[in-house]
């Protein structure tokens, strides 16, 4: 089917790019590619519910294969730990909340970003981010235009108005 998709011969090979490192040569597979394919269950459940509580064990069920199995396949597919991916993924859903709600305060975007510890969701997000989440929050708000005149921001101060003469003060 992927030949017939691809356009060319049975004997010919072509290299086709899967998503992630794995790359596979149509006619013979090469094993990232299969191992690919079958941690893709895997890859998927994580888009899906990052924000839950995600257990290895039960990926490597629902890939069918053993936990030590799973992780080697996983690894080889994807060049990264099943655990290092799901923080990834987890700290690039927050870089997205923080973006498109800047003003969400920062325990809460990693709530729901699935981090059940703030301060754990702050070191992990600085350590793939080399940013802190409420530095990146800060460097990612909108510009505001200028403030109209008759507002005062926080640190200005209000003129009083002037009194009529003959007014009682």
């Amino acid at each position: 089917a992927l030949r017939r998709i691809a356009g060319i011969g049975p004997r010919q090979r072509r290299e086709v790019r899967l998503p992630g490192p794995a790359v596979a040569l149509l006619g013979k597979p090469n094993r990232t590619a299969m191992a690919y394919r079958a941690v893709l269950p895997a890859i998927h459940y994580v888009e899906l519910h990052f924000s839950e509580c995600i257990v290895a064990e039960y990926m490597a069920h629902l890939c069918g294969m053993t936990p030590f199995r799973f992780s080697r396949e996983f690894r080889r597919a994807t060049g990264s730990t099943f655990q290092e991916h799901v923080l990834r993924y987890r700290v690039t859903e927050a870089c997205r909340l923080l973006k498109e709600q800047p003003a969400k305060p920062i325990a809460d975007v990693g709530s729901a970003s699935g981090f059940s510890d703030s301060s754990y969701f702050a070191r992990i997000f600085k350590r793939y981010m080399n940013v802190k989440p409420s530095e990146f929050a800060r460097e990612h708000q909108p510009q505001r235009d200028a403030q109209p005149a008759d507002r005062l921001t926080r640190h200005e101060f209000a003129t009083p108005p002037a009194v009529p003469a003959g007014a009682i003060a």
